[in-house]
């Protein structure tokens, strides 16, 4: 059963108040602002970063090393990182007060806000210092007869794997508001974005979910041709992953983290901006929880919990 939203008593520092701090410190010119607050506010012992296995947990470790060791450089302060098997641990982790910052997905951040007051501060941004996103999208083949989400009743559709933003949450919306409920509609999981490209390209399925990063790298490698397929449907915009601070992290350390993650250089973060769908990337941008506000939505209406992430 899907929980209600818990609405935190959230910390006296907002997204705003941090970036504000952080531009006018720029703007001064005040070079040392991190170190000087870092002197005081360094917590014994260090800063903690978690993130989620999502991927191959060999490479990131090395990735996330990379990062650590970026970070503190920018903080004057020692960042060890963890990497979890499990979101509901990584989570568990910052209730705990075991982590200052973590990674989540767009929809694990939405999943976790219901039970602990993570503040998002920064995403991946693009070369240009845009923010990075994607879109999830429902594709058929080009003589397909199917042209709306309306149509694809009785027909089979790939979706991605279960519990995910693009490739689950929102094309499941797209039938919802097409009146379709999932018993009209021959579902299957397949296991991932591109499991549910191949399903499509083998005719194992006659629909199937592709986001946007995953048309990308398929069209790019000759996987996937754009030409003898047709798009029926495309979300909004998905804001990538957020890297957010616990709610135990005092305002001042708050703002000398902002600050160094705004810093870091764009190479020290490339592989780990790779592993969000973001190459090549650029630095860190910040966000509030008002990016994040459609998939906190979706979550509240869709009925995913901590058991689906």
């Amino acid at each position: 059963m899907k929980a209600t939203r818990v609405h935190h008593q959230k910390p006296a520092r907002t997204i705003a108040g941090l970036l504000l701090v952080v531009l006018t410190a720029t703007s001064l010119g005040a070079c040392a602002a991190v170190s000087q607050a870092s002197d005081t506010t360094c917590p014994e012992g260090g800063i903690r970063f978690g993130a989620d296995s999502s991927g191959n947990p060999a490479e990131l470790e090395d990735a996330y090393a990379a990062f650590g060791d970026a970070l503190a450089e920018e903080l004057g302060c020692a960042v060890g990182v963890r990497i979890f098997d499990s979101h509901a641990g990584e989570v568990e982790a910052v209730e705990n007060g075991e982590l200052e910052i973590a990674r989540f997905s767009a929809l694990g951040y939405a999943v976790a806000a219901e039970r602990v007051a993570v503040t998002p501060v920064v995403t991946f941004g693009m070369p240009n210092g845009n923010l990075s996103g994607y879109t999830a999208g429902i594709w058929v083949p080009a003589d397909s007869a199917v042209t709306t989400p309306a149509q694809l009743e009785g027909r089979t559709l790939a979706l991605g794997a279960e519990g995910t933003t693009s490739g689950d949450l929102l094309p499941r919306g797209a039938l919802a508001d097409a009146n379709l409920s999932p018993d009209q509609v021959r579902i299957s999981y397949a296991g991932g974005g591109a499991a549910a490209l191949d399903a499509l390209r083998n005719d194992t399925a006659e629909a199937a979910v592709i986001d946007s990063r995953t048309l990308a790298a398929a069209v790019a490698d000759g996987r996937f041709d754009p030409d003898v397929h047709r798009q029926i449907w495309e979300s909004g915009v998905i804001p990538n992953d957020p890297i957010v601070l616990s709610p135990h992290v005092d305002e001042e350390l708050a703002e000398a983290i902002v600050e160094a993650l705004l810093d870091v250089p764009p190479e020290a973060i490339e592989q780990v901006a790779a592993s969000a769908g973001v190459d090549p990337g650029g630095k860190l941008v910040g966000v509030d929880e008002v990016t994040y506000a459609e998939v906190v939505a979706l979550v509240d209406s869709s009925g995913i919990g901590e058991e689906d992430v």
